[in-house]
């Protein structure tokens, strides 16, 4: 019981359908863990009074909070750091999307995880698609799988472990000695080379799955990838120069980041 540590579910979302987040609140309340150890943040930054429903849904239950924060300033990484900095003090917190369903086991497999290898930075979970919705959800799933399901572990034996900014537990020392999430749009890409200048590293969990949905419409996948594109771009321009300079990282790193990159 001593490594079932009180944690903080962070919960990030902008202008995102009430349905969806209080489907992923309510897989992170019914985690097979301590109930009273377990404490969920959801960090608006909406232009409407959407994340009013989420406050008036759970007014009852105390383990649900909402910090709200207006503008974009900083991005999602903006949300998160405006979050940590001012009302967590838990030594590890976990990142989940707003369209994310958490597995049960999640909190109970990689707390005790995380906490026993204090060099770990963040263990990044396992994703598996939501087979439903439109044809387009239902069919680009299979792509999707194929990425966590071979790519991503072979780079626990062979490369540089990715924080992917979301499903992932996360540990409040390694984000407090680089200072917050980089506030830039790739702001995983960026805070796992942060934190491996410091020393910690990232490990992939391939046994513990969360799902996701795939973008309903050709324009909404659209929007995701020119974000997508963006921030890459963005990543390479900033820190594409001290990351060929680092001492920290092997070459096997280096390139296995800048390769997909």
């Amino acid at each position: 019981m001593k490594d079932l540590l009180r944690i903080i579910v962070q919960v990030p979302g902008r202008n995102e359908p009430t349905d969806l987040v209080v489907r992923s609140i309510d897989s992170v309340l019914d985690a097979d863990y301590p109930a009273d150890r377990i404490a969920v943040q959801f960090i608006d930054n909406s232009d409407d009074d959407r994340w009013r429903e989420v406050t008036d849904l759970y007014a009852d239950d105390p383990r649900v909070s909402v910090v709200h924060r207006d503008g974009t300033v900083g991005f999602k990484a903006g949300n998160l750091n405006h979050a940590l900095g001012s009302v967590v003090e838990e030594p590890l917190f976990v990142i989940a999307d707003s369209d994310e369903i958490l597995p049960r086991d999640f909190l109970r497999v990689l707390v005790p995880r995380i906490n026993g290898d204090p060099d770990c930075g963040f263990i990044q979970a396992n994703h598996r698609c939501l087979q439903r919705g439109t044809k387009l959800q239902r069919d680009m799933c299979h792509g999707v799988d194929v990425h966590w399901k071979w790519y991503q572990p072979l780079r626990n034996r062979f490369g540089f472990v990715m924080f992917l900014g979301h499903g992932a537990i996360l540990r409040r020392n390694s984000w407090q000695m680089v200072g917050g999430f980089p506030e830039v749009v790739s702001e995983d890409h960026a805070y796992a080379i942060a934190i491996r200048e410091q020393g910690y590293y990232g490990t992939f969990a391939e046994d513990v799955t969360c799902f996701e949905e795939f973008p309903e419409t050709v324009r909404s996948f659209r929007v995701r990838h020119v974000k997508w594109t963006r921030g890459t771009c963005e990543f390479l321009h900033r820190y594409g120069i001290d990351l060929l300079r680092s001492n920290r990282m092997p070459w096997s790193e280096k390139l296995d980041i800048l390769f997909p990159t």
